[in-house]
């Protein structure tokens, strides 16, 4: 007896001017380029972790990007997704030794239980990697040496089909040392020379000496790096009080050997929490269905999730996205439902839910120039379980005796003309009325709950279903984003 909400977010191709004669069985088709993300997170296991402060600074910006791939999922239904999120070290020579340390969604049978599957057996290596290497930190990361030899078995091509976009999030204190006897062995410009970088410290044209002598990296030619973005994190450099140019110095040596590579780099110090959850959800979320937002509405939060329907048209002349949207239960995770019969459910019990989806999704619209713009659709269902027996009165305290709506094209579930009709009810109420008065229902408890920040819900005409089963004693809710939301 759950209800299945949906979120739509529908990009309107037509919206002011439908298409004339534009039936439900010839829907045009929308053919676009196909994007995934291939994300890779490369960590530095070195002494850097002998403070246990930047052990948990790590796992929580991994966990961060973990959530966000995971909501893109959703988003995409799982089955849709061929991104990949990959974890890489920085100086092992063995990349699986500490066991499963990436999400393929291009694997056969991919659905819910296989990703968590993956993603169980990736936060127990990732908790497994952190606990030996902050008993036996690892040797300072080479990244030089891992972009000259391993980078290309991380990064994903496009086609004409399906295009990837690479994006790499480096941890680690941005320092690119060899130590010992090593520092002997290597060439000069493919590792960052501590002299060097204690000669410029504390002088005012650090600049001129860093291009006079040549300190840069060596850029490794005739290599492709595939539309790769690199955003490094947590870069710490010694005692910046003291030695104020230290972090313009780490910097000048990254950006200038990305540069010279055709890679899009991007270099942060340590920071607030907070901000470096901003700034990875920023990175990420550049291409493909959040960056085509014109802000970041939320797909997902810890009581509803959405996920990617593929229909483009639920009302005649407005085409777009459609995600599936589950709203539960704080305590238990249950879906609201309808039990038989009944036109009301016990909402209480989700306003936490309710309260999460508005400050997420409904104040993140109406604090923009979108408020006002968007609207709510509400459709209800039932299934034949009382079609003959079934005879009730209003309930007290929501009495609907006039119900109006948006009409369906003939025999389609989803699919509405954008006409206005109304029904009146009368008592005894029938079976047939149970799916509009559910809507109306929710239409009542959104406007109860939300207020005048947002227009009036528009019930959707609904129907019984042929079938007895509790996942047709229930309601579907649409958001519609006009098409000026999206790139």
């Amino acid at each position: 007896m759950k209800i299945n909400l949906y979120l739509i977010a529908l990009i309107l191709l037509s919206a002011c001017n439908p298409k004339p004669g534009l039936q439900e069985n010839h829907l045009p088709a929308v053919k676009r380029l196909k994007k995934f993300h291939n994300i890779i997170i490369a960590i530095d296991l070195s002494k850097r972790l002998e403070n246990s402060a930047q052990a948990n600074r790590d796992l929580k910006i991994i966990d961060h990007i973990l959530k966000k791939f995971e909501q893109r999922q959703i988003a995409m239904g799982y089955i849709k997704s061929k991104d990949r999120l990959s974890l890489v070290i920085l100086g092992s020579s063995n990349p699986n030794e500490n066991g499963p340390s990436s999400l393929d969604m291009a694997t056969d049978g991919m659905n819910k239980v296989v990703f968590d599957q993956q993603k169980k057996s990736f936060q127990e290596s990732l908790k497994r990697i952190y606990s030996e290497a902050k008993v036996q930190p690892q040797k300072r990361p080479d990244t030089w040496t891992f972009f000259r030899d391993r980078i290309s078995s991380y990064l994903k091509s496009s086609d004409e089909k399906e295009g990837f976009s690479n994006k790499m999030i480096v941890l680690t204190d941005g320092y690119l040392s060899v130590e010992g006897e090593n520092a002997k062995l290597r060439r000069h410009n493919t590792y960052m020379a501590m002299p060097d970088i204690e000669r410029m410290r504390n002088m005012k044209d650090w600049e001129h000496i860093f291009v006079q002598n040549n300190y840069k990296l060596e850029p490794h030619d005739k290599k492709d790096y595939k539309n790769l973005e690199v955003l490094m994190l947590e870069v710490n450099p010694i005692d910046p009080d003291i030695y104020s140019n230290e972090y313009k110095i780490l910097e000048k040596y990254w950006k200038t050997w990305f540069s010279d590579m055709g890679v899009d780099f991007e270099m942060k110090p340590v920071d607030n929490p907070d901000v470096i959850s901003s700034l990875i959800t920023e990175f990420l979320e550049r291409s493909g269905l959040y960056a085509s937002m014109a802000l970041p509405v939320p797909l997902v939060g810890e009581n509803y999730k959405c996920e990617l329907v593929e229909n483009p048209e639920i009302v005649k002349g407005f085409r777009g996205k459609y995600f599936l949207l589950n709203i539960y239960e704080m305590e238990h995770q249950k879906s609201l439902n309808f039990i038989p019969g009944s036109y009301v459910t016990d909402i209480n019990r989700y306003m936490p839910s309710l309260g999460e989806f508005g400050s997420e999704v409904i104040r993140t619209l109406n604090n923009s120039n979108f408020k006002g713009m968007f609207k709510i659709f509400v459709k209800g269902s039932a299934d034949s379980l009382g079609n003959l027996s079934f005879s009730r009165s209003f309930e007290k305290n929501h009495i609907y005796n006039k119900v109006c709506y948006y009409s369906r094209f003939k025999d389609a579930n989803y699919l509405f003309t954008g006409d206005v009709k109304c029904d009146t009810m009368i008592e005894p109420l029938k079976n047939s009325n149970l799916p509009n008065l559910r809507a109306q229902f929710i239409k009542e408890k959104f406007m109860a709950f939300y207020g005048t920040t947002m227009d009036e819900p528009i019930v959707l005409d609904g129907r019984v279903t042929l079938d007895i089963s509790e996942m047709d004693r229930s309601a579907t809710i649409f958001l519609f984003l006009p098409s000026n939301f999206f790139d």
